[in-house]
């Protein structure tokens, strides 16, 4: 019976050997593949992470370039801007010069206008003097001729008294 229970005390030990065996082949079946698997998660965060740092400097690149190309519009904007207000300006000022024209123009027509009318007075004028010069002429003509006749007619006139009263 010795026999038979040290045979059997003999199994259950051979039994437990093979499960530790089987348990440390099995906890390092399970630690081997734990240690893939955290050596495979950590691989995949690492790749995660860089594939964020590439986004976040693709994204920083594309945000640069924006703003680069706002600045480059805001720029064109503000120079066509500048552009048309000295189109404006110089279409203003070709505007000014020629109201400044217009107006010479419409003053020297103006001045010429009067001038005609003054040149038109004058030489009215100088027709109305010269018919006035010539009727106070004609006028004194008349006047020296008539005191001449009432000369001659008061030599006639003497003439015959001074006959009568020599007779």
């Amino acid at each position: 019976m010795l026999k038979a229970k040290l045979g059997m005390r003999w199994i259950v030990v051979m039994a437990c050997v093979i499960m530790a065996f089987g348990v440390i082949g099995v906890c390092g079946i399970h630690a081997s593949a734990l240690e893939d698997f955290y050596v495979s998660q950590i691989q995949k965060a690492r790749e995660e992470q860089a594939a964020r740092e590439r986004e976040y400097i693709l994204y920083q690149e594309a945000l640069a370039d924006f703003q680069a190309s706002q600045i480059q519009k805001g720029i064109e904007e503000q120079a066509a801007r500048e552009a048309e207000v000295a189109a404006y300006q110089e279409s203003l000022n070709v505007f000014y010069e020629s109201q400044i024209l217009k107006g010479e123009e419409e003053r020297a027509a103006a001045l010429t206008e009067i001038e005609e009318k003054i040149a038109l007075a004058a030489a009215k004028a100088a027709e109305e003097a010269a018919a006035a010069r010539a009727k106070v002429d004609e006028m004194k003509a008349a006047q020296a001729a008539g005191k001449e006749q009432s000369v001659n007619a008061a030599q006639e006139a003497a003439v015959p008294q001074a006959v009568e009263t020599e007779k």
